[in-house]
């Protein structure tokens, strides 16, 4: 089920306070217009009521539940490896059977929350996804000595590769703009050849254990590969 609770927000700018609903987890199955508006951003947010304020407000920590997928993605902005993951265990008592497998996840921003359920809705593991984008800021790094932010932004139809997915991406911050750059599409065939990787490194999934799929968790992977000269530029379209 879908959870919302009441919480009281005092406006920064003007200190009118005001009543909020605000979703604590959904389930995208019972409820599957609350999944729109978290996508489209405007679920938990709120403009002030004070006509002459134009403030607002983002309640950011949810649970994301999809049934049909088995997924569970908890965004907290706070977490660290020192919670209690017995915690989470006990808060899902009334969410579901936790004797059934489920790939849990846990992020830190909306921004990961939405790549997340991107990349599930299109068949993909995160965890591949993940060691790509490894090897893309590792070797652009190589190249340029600029880490890259990289994310996920869909799988398409290429006229001449066949199914490849795509990517954005961005250098650090210069002079309080963006510094943004091109990520040739990445046909599958790649994404299938770290998937037979990762299987024999950590299995088919990683099911019932909450988890942080970042780069944290890819680096060990991607260093491997890039030591033996698998060249993501060769992958690119």
């Amino acid at each position: 089920m879908s959870k919302a609770i009441s919480e009281t927000w005092v406006c920064d700018s003007c200190g009118k306070e005001q009543v909020c609903k605000v979703w604590t987890s959904i389930n995208t199955q019972l409820d599957p217009e609350l999944k729109l508006k978290l996508i489209d951003g405007t679920l938990n947010f709120f403009n002030c009521q004070n006509q002459n304020c134009w403030d607002t407000k983002r309640f950011v920590d949810i649970l994301y539940h999809d049934m049909d997928k088995g997924l569970m993605i908890w965004l907290m902005q706070n977490y660290s490896s020192q919670n209690s993951i017995n915690e989470l265990a006990n808060s899902l008592v009334n969410f579901c059977d936790l004797n059934q497998k489920r790939i849990l996840r846990i992020v830190k921003t909306r921004t990961e929350l939405i790549e997340k359920i991107m990349i599930t809705d299109d068949g993909l593991d995160d965890r591949v996804i993940e060691v790509l984008k490894s090897v893309f800021v590792q070797q652009n790094k190589i190249d340029s000595g600029l880490e890259c932010n990289l994310l996920y932004t869909g799988k398409s139809d290429h006229p001449q590769e066949g199914i490849v997915l795509t990517f954005n991406g961005s250098l650090p911050v210069m002079f309080n703009r963006p510094n943004p750059i091109t990520v040739a599409p990445i046909r599958i065939s790649i994404y299938n050849k770290i998937n037979e990787i990762l299987t024999q490194v950590a299995g088919p999934s990683d099911k019932g254990s909450w988890l942080e799929i970042n780069s944290n968790y890819a680096r060990p992977v991607a260093n491997i590969l890039v030591k033996n000269d698998w060249v993501f530029g060769e992958a690119c379209g």
